[in-house]
């Protein structure tokens, strides 16, 4: 078997049909130099100069259009030498993420998936094995329904507790895993998913400590997404046991605010009084919705995210930007520990007689 077979073989296990990534853009300098990037400071940023000014490089940017397979590729050059700098240009291209393979890949979101290095196709896979609830109280839920199903998630479940913030899902009917649970059956929809979604574009202190008690409760780990007001809140994501709770979270807002007293009430009289209203301009809750589902991206693929353990507060006025850290409470009333039984220091050696006898016995 040739040297050539070989490399055509190595190549073709990982990018059989190669096409460049859409999105970064190759821009031909000259006729010996291809210079490839995404942006001015993101993604894959790469320069390929062939010293030997063969007419290379023209050829090699024609020939990556995702229909010609790598052997055909490398078949176009008539030299050794220049099949072996085509392969090595094409190896570094795709460990770049400059470069990947088109026959692989159906899922049109696939392509911006893949610059972030560790979603590969098992991690894919795992989107579209997990159960997602949305509890929504806002149009952000059929939103980021939406743009959870383009990504990969396959079930997908909405659940909307508030009757008067209620959205028509009809437009999510197109998507075979979509289900709409009754509003009584919050905490069996939640029992049953692997990861919650809340969003809201006022506060609802009830229906927020329910899903937290609910979620420490079986476990469910969850995200919420709110409008404050002028402020968009993305997060904490909370994992049950692991990181601070939502009470955690509230207590530890409460703390920083002005007027703790006044803003409780503020609080619970938004989610009491239905004539109040609050400014949610629609693109603002779309960025909102945005922010959310990118981390979710994280979230629901490695159980690791930027919200995991933080807040992100986007300023709709100024478009500001802040990220808090949240800390679990010591003694939570939610999901802090119970005290445990006072226990002597010292066992007596009376008490290892006793403790003995009673084995001894059955008790």
């Amino acid at each position: 078997m040739s040297d050539d077979t070989d490399i055509a073989e190595e190549l073709a296990d990982d990018i059989a049909y190669p096409a460049f990534h859409p999105s970064v853009i190759p821009i031909q300098i000259d006729d010996n130099t291809i210079h490839i990037r995404g942006g001015p400071w993101k993604g894959p940023i790469f320069t390929i100069q062939d010293i030997e000014e063969d007419d290379t490089i023209p050829r090699l940017v024609e020939l990556i259009d995702g229909q010609t397979h790598v052997e055909e590729l490398l078949d176009a050059f008539e030299t050794e030498e220049q099949r072996e700098e085509v392969a090595e240009a094409l190896r570094r291209l795709q460990q770049s993420k400059a470069v990947y393979d088109l026959g692989k890949q159906e899922d049109p979101m696939y392509p911006h998936m893949a610059v972030r290095n560790r979603l590969r196709t098992r991690d894919r896979e795992r989107l579209s094995e997990r159960t997602v609830l949305i509890v929504n109280a806002s149009r952000m839920g059929i939103q980021v329904a939406e743009d959870l199903f383009e990504m990969g998630v396959t079930d997908i479940g909405m659940i909307q507790p508030i009757e008067r913030a209620a959205e028509d899902t009809s437009r999510l009917d197109q998507w075979s895993g979509f289900d709409e649970f009754d509003a009584d059956d919050l905490e069996a929809a939640i029992e049953a998913s692997d990861y919650v979604v809340y969003t809201a574009t006022r506060q609802y202190p009830q229906l927020e400590q329910r899903i937290n008690d609910i979620a420490i409760e079986t476990e469910t780990p969850w995200v919420p997404a709110q409008i404050f007001g002028f402020d968009g809140i993305v997060g904490p994501a909370i994992y049950p046991g692991e990181t601070a709770c939502y009470e955690c979270f509230r207590e530890r807002m409460l703390a920083s605010v002005t007027n703790p007293t006044g803003h409780e009430n503020y609080r619970q009289t938004l989610a009491d009084e239905d004539h109040l209203s609050t400014v949610t301009l629609p693109a603002f809750e779309r960025a909102i919705a945005g922010f959310l589902t990118l981390d979710l991206l994280n979230l629901l693929t490695f159980d690791m995210g930027y919200t995991v353990g933080r807040v992100v507060a986007i300023d709709s006025i100024d478009m500001g930007v802040d990220v808090d850290r949240v800390l679990k409470l010591p003694r939570c009333d939610a999901c802090g520990e119970a005290e445990s039984v006072d226990v002597g220091r010292f066992v007596k050696l009376d008490d290892m007689i006793e403790a003995g006898e009673r084995i001894r016995e059955g008790d």
